[in-house]
């Protein structure tokens, strides 16, 4: 097998390349992904359990012990600081993470990017409502589905390890589109099986290419 990047190094990447003033992380875990922040980025935490945190990072921090459900509801949009980079890496329910999609959009600077975790489940296993062992992507990659009829967004399937990332641009901050309350699915609502083409990565771009994209979009070349 090829090795490909692991989510963290593009992460690691796409921080060198923004230098992001401020950074949001929605599901912070043990903290590996927020280490990929590099100073001078103030970083903002979003997590209702911080038990397994790690610390030792290198930049500044505030964190909120809370959903982020709570988080967005508990200040108005517009008294938000302004978001460059936020990482969407929550609940693994495609209705929350299209929330918390939304929620980050109306948040953002004007040239920010947003970057959704596990898209893309390499089986039918992981990509269970239902938490199994090992690794777990629930059906976030219905959100890459969903947003891809909005044509205002442009969005880039990953295919970094081990469950693939979604880079989105053309954010529309300070919107006022509500988010979209989906009801977790019924049998039926939805195609209970993952499509051929995300287990594939058949529309993934490499970490390089995703990333040449990027800084020609931002003008950073």
């Amino acid at each position: 097998m090829v090795n490909i990047l692991s989510k963290y190094e593009f992460l690691t990447a796409v921080h060198g390349l923004m230098k992001p003033d401020t950074y949001l992380e929605i599901g912070v875990q043990t903290g590996a992904s927020m280490a990929c922040a590099q100073p001078p980025t103030f970083c903002i935490g979003v997590d209702p359990d911080w038990s397994n945190f790690q610390g030792g990072l290198q930049v500044p921090m505030e964190e909120f012990a809370m959903t982020s459900d709570d988080y967005f509801a508990s200040v108005p949009p517009d008294l938000h600081v302004k978001v460059d980079l936020a990482f969407i890496d929550g609940l693994h329910l495609a209705e929350q993470a299209l929330r918390d999609f939304y929620n980050c959009e109306r948040v953002m600077s004007e040239s920010g990017v947003i970057i959704i975790d596990d898209v893309l489940p390499y089986n039918q296993a992981i990509a269970s409502r239902t938490q199994p062992p090992g690794d777990w992507t629930g059906d976030v990659w219905r959100v890459y589905e969903i947003l891809s009829h909005d044509v205002e967004l442009t969005l880039r399937l990953v295919n970094v390890s081990p469950t693939g990332l979604l880079v989105i641009t053309g954010l529309r901050p300070g919107c006022e589109l509500p988010p979209i309350q989906l009801a977790p699915p019924r049998p039926g609502d939805w195609e209970p099986t993952v499509p051929e083409h995300i287990i594939n990565r058949d529309d993934a771009y490499a970490p390089g290419i995703a990333l040449a994209f990027l800084s020609e979009e931002l003008g950073l070349i």
